[in-house]
């Protein structure tokens, strides 16, 4: 047992319940069983170091909220932090090890994103549009400005990432000069995604995020690629093995993105020739008609981009299990998925079958990890091996 004052505000770790006291006229007392934190964040912005503060907040898997937030001293704060990290024994003995970053490694990972670059496409296309001024231009630069605005946000936070793997957990710094440093449990972290947009998939790299309960996702590789993401995620969850099932039909997935693509690219024609004999007639004004248009004819193409980009990354969707973990590899929105879910992580899986996957005795699976509302997404999936890899990993 160990108590620490600060100003004020005081805080006990006893037999893994942490007591965390705050407030002065008005107490407010704490009582929080470590097993349930989902992690812990230390925040410490230019005026903090000024007065040599930090703030400390406390989350849990329930709130998205912290459950607890306090400023203290910035020691204070660092023994309280250090103090979760390392559990009842203030040694914190054991191997560490660190996440190597990569030369660039933050400026490709920005602009390969989809907060930047579905700005700027849209922008660009709004400015195409636009020479027969039927856009006003200031769209174009309000697209074009948040695309840029997204770039500097992802790259004053993610600019000073680093990473270092503890046996109790991670220590993620992060936020400019490491403003921002987190403590997240290993019992928190239920997986880890690996997410690839177009742009990304086409240049080999990919980003890795820890999925923590609640769905939380925190950022942990920019721009891997090292190799394999399977095994990447392996050494991240601290489980080996290879994979021992597979529940996969890679030419049954590109055949079906083969056939929206073939689809869009008759529909696309016919659905902006609509449009013209619309115009013609002079329905609905001039006016809105060609934004309207403009507007679908954008969507179409978005559409096309994400089922050619399932047909690249079609080789690899499916679900398999190895002795500890269960990964499924899918699509997002425009992007490739990847997600490596620990034994006994998962929470449900919804099965989808249509009339076509009934005939070929295929379905559609998400997988839900616990906590989470939502999960990773694959198609065209071999109905009876997915039971049974979900029997087994159960």
């Amino acid at each position: 047992m160990e108590t620490r004052e600060t100003g004020g505000r005081r805080w006990r770790l006893q037999n893994g319940v942490l007591y965390l006291t705050s407030g002065g006229w008005r107490r407010r007392e704490v009582r929080l069983c470590k097993e349930r934190l989902l992690y812990v964040e230390l925040c410490q912005r230019p005026w903090h170091r000024l007065f040599h503060r930090a703030r400390v907040k406390l989350y849990v898997a329930v709130r998205r909220r912290p459950v607890f937030t306090a400023q203290m001293e910035e020691n204070q704060a660092a023994a309280l932090v250090n103090r979760i990290a390392a559990g009842e024994t203030p040694s914190g003995a054991g191997k560490r090890r660190y996440l190597s970053p990569g030369r660039h490694a933050a400026l490709w990972g920005a602009l390969t994103s989809r907060s930047v670059l579905l700005p700027w496409w849209l922008g660009a296309w709004c400015l195409g549009m636009g020479w027969r001024r039927q856009l006003p231009p200031i769209v174009s630069a309000v697209l074009l400005a948040a695309g840029l605005l997204a770039l500097g946000a992802r790259l004053l936070s993610e600019g000073w990432l680093s990473v270092c793997i503890l046996p109790e957990g991670f220590a993620i710094r992060m936020g400019v000069g490491g403003s921002r440093r987190l403590f997240v449990p290993r019992h928190a972290v239920v997986g880890v995604v690996e997410t690839a947009s177009p742009a990304a998939l086409f240049c080999g790299g990919s980003r890795m995020e820890l999925l923590c309960e609640g769905g939380v996702r925190l950022p942990c590789m920019r721009w891997y690629t090292g190799g394999t993401g399977r095994e990447a995620a392996l050494r991240l969850l601290d489980c080996e093995g290879l994979p021992r099932t597979w529940a996969t039909d890679g030419k049954a997935f590109r055949t079906r993105y083969l056939r929206l693509t073939a689809l869009l690219f008759l529909g696309l024609p016919v659905w902006l020739w609509s449009f013209y004999a619309l115009y013609a007639v002079g329905a609905f004004g001039a006016i809105w008609l060609p934004l309207l248009a403009g507007a679908a004819l954008s969507a179409g193409i978005l559409a096309i981009l994400h089922c050619l980009t399932a047909v690249r990354f079609g080789g690899e969707a499916g679900v398999s299990i190895s002795a500890g973990t269960l990964r499924m590899e899918g699509m997002g929105m425009l992007s490739a998925e990847r997600l490596t879910l620990r034994r006994g992580c998962l929470a449900a899986v919804r099965v989808r079958q249509g009339l076509t996957d009934r005939a070929a005795n295929r379905c559609t699976a998400e997988l839900i990890p616990k906590g989470c509302r939502r999960g990773g997404q694959c198609t065209s999936l071999p109905y009876k091996k997915l039971l049974a890899i979900v029997e087994r990993f159960a």
